[in-house]
């Protein structure tokens, strides 16, 4: 046989195998969920006007949002043990959490073989007239093993007791999840190309109903409900959700958001421990770094650009106890940023969020 027909064989057997597995669904597995240190930036798009959904589809779709998204904000998710977490001895099947001391909130999740799932939320808020909600059964966000055309439904139940003036009340909720893998394809974000993605579609129904006790025990008052569409699409990997776009009751498209960046806060997370915090983050107007255990004297404070650039840099005071900078940032552009705290014994580095 010919030398150059046989390699044009050859060739054809490779683009036709790689077309073939490119076109074909992805499965979502119990390995693509999030683990404790996973983490991400989302931006966020709260305007929506240029968003859209295409129809379900069984052929493999290229969807194009490249140009879609007006960034509204950043939102920065890490995920953490529960072990020492206030609140976490009210869910004892969570194996992570999401601590999120700005709103003085930690929100408990279950990972296993079936999904990833809230199981519910703790708020060490003063102000918070309740501070432990339970689902059981827990709220459900991403199924597996999930791939086309795949279903699946999950009811999760909080009830939250409290008081108003004298009387107390009660709230029964009911959220109804209807998952459907309904299309797949290749998807273009605003900062990235995944060549093969899965898209979820996420019916939920919620009926809350309230309860009453002026005395002789609660008593049925009222009952409300709604229903809300999300689109999530999920890719093969440990930060799993790429995009998202939520749909209200009527159908019309009311917020999007995608991956801006993930790992982004790994290495943040190990150096909180050993004595960098920064916050808020994401931020808008100015940033408050605090570092302890540095030593005393002098220390340059260096912000770096995602390209690297360095942005802002100002000496500072520290001491071995506590040391506290606040950082305007208001003149930066909206994007990721590294930070540094360097004197002549020790380098601490962190990244933050500029809204």
């Amino acid at each position: 046989m010919n030398k150059n027909y046989k390699t044009y064989l050859t060739s054809a057997a490779v683009f036709i195998g790689t077309s073939l597995m490119a076109q074909t669904a992805i499965t979502v597995t119990q390995s693509d969920l999030p683990t404790i240190g996973s983490s991400w930036i989302n931006a966020g798009d709260t305007a929506a006007t240029s968003l859209t959904i295409t129809p379900a589809s069984s052929s493999f779709q290229a969807w194009n949002y490249a140009s879609s998204f007006t960034v509204s904000g950043y939102d920065t998710t890490i995920l953490v043990s529960p072990n020492g977490l206030q609140g976490a001895s009210n869910f004892p099947q969570a194996n992570m959490a999401i601590n999120n001391p700005k709103d003085s909130m930690a929100i408990f999740i279950k990972s296993d073989n079936t999904g990833l799932y809230m199981d519910g939320y703790y708020s060490y808020s003063t102000q918070n007239p309740y501070n432990v909600i339970d689902m059981n059964p827990n709220d459900l966000f991403i199924p597996v093993p999930f791939t086309y055309n795949s279903s699946r439904t999950n009811t999760a139940k909080y009830t939250i007791t409290f008081t108003s003036g004298s009387i107390p009340l009660k709230m029964v909720a009911y959220a109804t999840k209807l998952f459907t893998a309904d299309a797949f394809g290749s998807l273009v974000t605003p900062v990235a190309t995944y060549p093969n993605t899965l898209r979820l579609k996420t019916y939920q129904t919620t009926l809350d109903s309230m309860f009453a006790n002026f005395g002789s025990g609660y008593q049925f008052v009222s009952k409300s409900g709604d229903t809300t569409t999300t689109y999530t699409w999920l890719r093969n990997t440990s930060t799993p959700i790429v995009m998202e776009i939520y749909l209200d009751a009527t159908n019309n498209i009311v917020e999007g958001s995608y991956l801006f960046q993930n790992n982004v806060g790994i290495q943040q997370q190990a150096l909180v421990s050993n004595g960098l915090t920064v916050y808020p983050n994401p931020a808008k107007d100015q940033i408050t770094i605090i570092a302890r255990g540095l030593e005393a004297g002098r220390s340059v404070l260096s912000v770096y650009d995602n390209l690297g650039n360095l942005v802002m840099q100002n000496q500072v005071e520290t001491n071995m106890t506590s040391s506290t900078f606040v950082l305007p940032i208001a003149h930066l552009a909206q994007g990721v940023y590294s930070y540094q705290l360097n004197n002549n014994a020790k380098s601490l580095s962190g990244k933050f969020v500029k809204q």
